[in-house]
This record gives structure tokens, C-alpha cells and sequence, in this order.
């Protein structure tokens, strides 16, 4: 099953866009599910794939190596893309698109509660949600970016951290947080009451476009020129799981937080129900109160993208998202809502709504990983942003989609397919140095090897 999925994932990563599992504010944050593979895992696997990207035919191949064993993994290789002018050079043009050689190196030990990777940064968030939420390092897979993550949690606290690149980092953030009453009621209803800081900075934010006349001028990598300042963000906050069982846990918590020169309050509850054994389902739900100048989750799902290019209906007066937040003069109210549901190994789907009074910031997330008998993987995922009205839903500011169908047809070839409704930057026209929406789809053929050698066995699983 572990191959299977890491296959499938290794598919989705030819998209732009990586949207998180399900909504986890009634989880420990820096929890660990499972146990370490005490054994060796090695594999490899080949691919051969051809389609478009951002509208444009290209083919390309792939070769990755995956090694496993006591807690360790690591997954390396060699994504190639091509197109009719030769070879794709947008993969390779800035420093961080070399973070694609590393898939994944990570180290987990659970009975610990430590987990550190280098890998893309894929739906993380620190504590509530209130700064850091769904966060994705890459967004624009022309413009890639390989992180960092990190946490360890204790009886008596613990830490969670993280990096948008290892080779060119921009933005870093971390929470520390701890139970001060656990020496006096250990594992009990006091003892459990968690009081945590967060402190993110987006250390090189776009501001202001450098323009030729009225056009953004292009720099390196097609990105436009820019001026930069610093976004930093910080926030207390509080979560008490007053109730916690084998089959539910209540978690009620409060956050107040700072964007630059605005601040905010959260508050609200989140259920995690497990009434049935191969059965998960949860519930959250927030109401906030949004200062001037303060927007939230800042740092979110889009934001690699948005940090750029935030509001461009209108070329000529288009802004990033540190300059919007100069324009979020108003007191207003905010709310999120989410759910999720995951069936064993079967089935995973969630949904999450963060409204705003200001409608340019209300978001919408849904995603949803199904297994067949692993023999036929679907992953899709959405993820949008600004809209107004229940009809804006249809017609938000911003949107990516991405799918993938994985179906394993012999024993060791699979065959796939993705499809990504993302963005790009426009290199020419009225919208240069803009964000607007593309397409891309890939269709390919895998062919791999598994061998693993359990504690005193051996032998080839695929």
C-alpha cells in the first residue's frame, strides 16, 4: 500500500498544486500516525509520459530511486520534460528548481512524536490555523519549491516548524507551545490545556511591481521585477481538549494574532469522531474577528502565488498580497467551517470554507484521496479563492485543480493520468508578469520494483 500511494503522489507532483489531506485542529500538531518500518525497503520505479503543460504538447520521463528502513526514507530522481523547442528549460532556470531532485528525505520516529522531512511542503499548518493554514510550497511548478518540516511533541510540550525552500528560503515560520499543568494532573482533563506562540515571516514579499511604461517588467525566470519588504506574523493561542477517549476527542481554542500592523481573534471547536474502528470523521468550526489590515489564515493555501499577483482584474492597477493588506481598512467578522471523513485505507474527503466579509479573501478547499483495492488510485483535489456570493463560488478570483488516476495493471506497470487546471505567469500582452489561469494533462506508463527485507526475511514484494 505504501508504494502504491507513494506512486501515485510522485503522479500528482507532475501537477502545480498540492492541496492537504483533511482539516486536523483536533490533532496534536506535531503528531505522528503508524510505526517505523523496522525492515529495508528499496525500490525504483521508471516513467515515460506525454501531454501538455500550461497548454503547451511536451513529453518528458522520469526515473526515481526509494529507499526505507527504521524510520528513515529517502526518495531521489530525475524528472525530465521537453517540448517542441527542445528541452524544458523552465524546470531547471531558478536555484530552487533543483530541490525536484529530492523527493523526499525524511526521519520519523513515533514513539517519540519527532518527524523531520525535506520535501515539497504540502497543506501544513502550525497550531489552529489562525497564520499558517494548508500552506503549499509549490503552487507554480515552473517555479519549484523543495522544504523543510519539522516537529516533536512531548507529554509537556513541544515545537513544529517549517520552510518554503532549503536552497532558497523566503519564507520560515514555527510554533512552540507547552502544557503547564501536565506535572499536576498527567494525561487529565488540566494536565491537557495547551498554550502555544507562533511567529512566520515572509522575509523577501513582494510589494511594488517595477514597471516599462504601464507593463510589469520580467526578471529572471519570468518573475516580475519587484520591490520586497518584509510580512511578519505572530500570534498566542490556546487549545484544551476537554474531552479525550479512544472514540472522540472535543477541542475548544482561542487565538489572537498579528499580520504587519493588523490584528484578530479566533475562536472556535473542533470534533474528531471515531465511533467505528476503520471510521474517521471530524467537524470544526471558527468565528474571528478581523482588524484593519489583518487577514486570515495569511499564509495559506495559495499564497505562493497570490504573494505575487493578489488582485489583477485589472492589469494596469494590479497589486501583490502585502500591498492589499495597506488596503483592508475595515473592522469586519470571518468564519471557517470544515469537515472530514476517511474510511481506513478506502477513502479520505474533506471540505473547508474560510469566509471573510471582504470576499477577495474567502477561500474554499475540497479534496479527496480513493483507494480500490490497490488497484485503482483517484486523488483530486480544489482549491479557490474570492468570491463574494454563493455564485461567486463558480466564478472565484482565483482556482487550481489537479487529479490524478493511478490503476496498476500488472504487477509492476501502472498506468496514470493527471490533470491540473492551475496558473501561469503570461509572458507577453497586457497581463505580463500575471498570474492567469492554464491548463495540463499527462498520460504515461510506469514501471517499477519493490524489494524489502523484514527483521530476519527477505524477498521481492513487486
Amino acid at each position: 500500500m505504501r508504494a502504491f500511494t507513494g506512486l501515485l503522489c510522485l503522479a500528482v507532483l507532475t501537477l502545480p498544486v498540492l492541496i492537504p489531506p483533511a482539516p486536523t485542529l483536533a490533532a496534536d500538531a506535531a503528531g505522528v500516525a503508524g510505526e517505523p518500518d523496522d525492515g529495508l525497503v528499496l525500490g525504483w520505479y521508471v516513467s515515460g509520459m506525454g501531454g501538455m503543460i500550461n497548454r503547451e504538447w511536451a513529453f518528458g520521463a522520469d526515473a526515481f530511486l526509494d529507499l526505507s528502513v527504521k524510520g528513515f526514507r529517502m526518495t531521489v530522481g530525475a524528472p525530465l520534460r521537453f517540448h517542441a523547442h527542445g528541452f524544458r528549460m523552465q524546470y531547471w532556470d531558478e536555484v530552487a528548481d533543483f530541490g525536484r531532485l529530492v523527493r523526499e528525505v525524511s526521519y520519523t520516529r513515533p514513539k517519540d512524536r519527532l518527524s523531520i522531512a525535506i520535501a515539497p511542503v504540502s497543506g501544513f499548518g502550525l497550531g489552529v490555523g489562525n497564520l499558517v493554514s494548508r500552506f503549499n510550497s509549490t503552487v507554480d511548478a515552473d517555479h519549484w519549491r523543495t522544504g523543510f518540516t519539522g516537529s516533536w511533541d512531548s507529554a509537556y510540550g513541544g515545537v513544529a516548524m517549517f520552510m518554503d525552500s532549503v536552497l532558497a528560503p523566503e519564507v520560515a515560520g514555527g510554533r512552540i507551545y507547552v502544557r503547564p499543568f501536565q506535572a499536576i494532573h498527567p494525561g487529565g482533563f488540566v494536565g491537557r490545556m495547551e498554550i502555544g506562540g507562533t511567529l512566520v515571516a515572509d522575509f523577501k514579499a513582494p510589494a511594488r511591481y517595477r514597471r516599462v511604461g504601464r507593463k510589469i517588467a520580467l526578471g529572471n525566470a519570468d518573475l516580475p521585477l519587484v520591490e520586497r519588504r518584509h510580512v511578519m506574523g505572530a500570534g498566542l493561542d490556546v487549545r484544551w481538549p476537554v474531552y479525550q477517549s479512544d472514540s472522540a476527542e472535543v477541542v475548544p481554542y482561542f487565538a489572537m494574532s498579528m499580520v504587519g500592523s493588523g490584528s484578530g481573534l479566533h475562536t472556535g471547536l473542533a470534533l474528531d469522531i471515531r465511533a467505528i474502528k476503520a471510521v474517521r470523521f471530524g467537524l470544526a468550526a471558527e468565528w474571528r474577528y478581523l482588524g484593519p489590515g489583518y487577514v486570515a489564515p495569511y499564509f495559506d493555501s495559495l499564497y505562493m502565488v497570490d504573494r505575487w499577483d493578489f488582485s489583477s482584474s485589472d492589469p494596469y492597477n494590479a497589486k501583490t498580497k502585502a500591498r492589499m493588506l495597506d488596503d483592508v481598512l475595515d473592522t469586519r467578522m470571518g468564519a471557517m467551517a470544515a469537515v472530514f471523513v476517511k474510511a481506513k485505507d478506502l477513502l479520505m474527503a474533506w471540505v473547508r470554507l474560510d469566509w471573510d466579509a471582504k470576499g477577495e479573501y474567502s477561500q474554499l478547499g475540497i479534496g479527496a484521496d480513493i483507494n480500490v483495492l490497490d488497484l485503482v488510485g483517484i486523488r483530486l483535489n480544489l482549491a479557490q479563492r474570492g468570491f463574494t456570493s454563493f455564485k461567486g463560488l463558480f466564478h472565484p478570483n482565483r482556482l487550481v485543480f489537479a487529479g490524478a488516476v493511478d490503476v496498476n495493471v500488472l504487477k509492476n506497470v501502472s498506468i496514470f493520468g493527471v490533470y491540473s487546471r492551475d496558473v501561469s505567469i503570461r509572458t507577453a500582452g497586457t497581463d505580463l508578469g500575471l498570474y492567469r489561469p492554464t491548463d495540463g494533462f499527462q498520460i504515461g506508463v510506469r514501471v517499477g520494483f519493490q524489494y524489502q527485507k523484514d527483521a530476519g526475511k527477505s524477498g521481492n514484494k513487486n
